[in-house]
């Protein structure tokens, strides 16, 4: 089975919660891409410029994991 490089899009406004992901990628040996943004809106901004580019098969899932906090 092939290996595939799954590029992450963190969406946080919190410089300690960005600093704690990625101090767990390091600790925990993740290599993979991460993409960074304060807010949905420059999220939506990313995502079609760094994302799009990827060549994914028409047929293939992508998985979005997101945790919503109002306040």
């Amino acid at each position: 089975m092939e290996d595939k490089k799954i590029h992450i899009l963190l969406v946080e406004d919190d410089e300690v919660d960005v600093m704690n992901v990625r101090r767990a990628f390091k600790k925990n040996n993740i290599v993979n891409p991460l993409y960074l943004a304060a807010n949905g809106l420059e999220a939506l901004h990313i995502l079609p410029i760094d994302f799009a580019r990827l060549e994914y098969a028409e047929n293939e899932r992508h998985r979005v994991f997101a945790r919503i906090a109002a306040g």
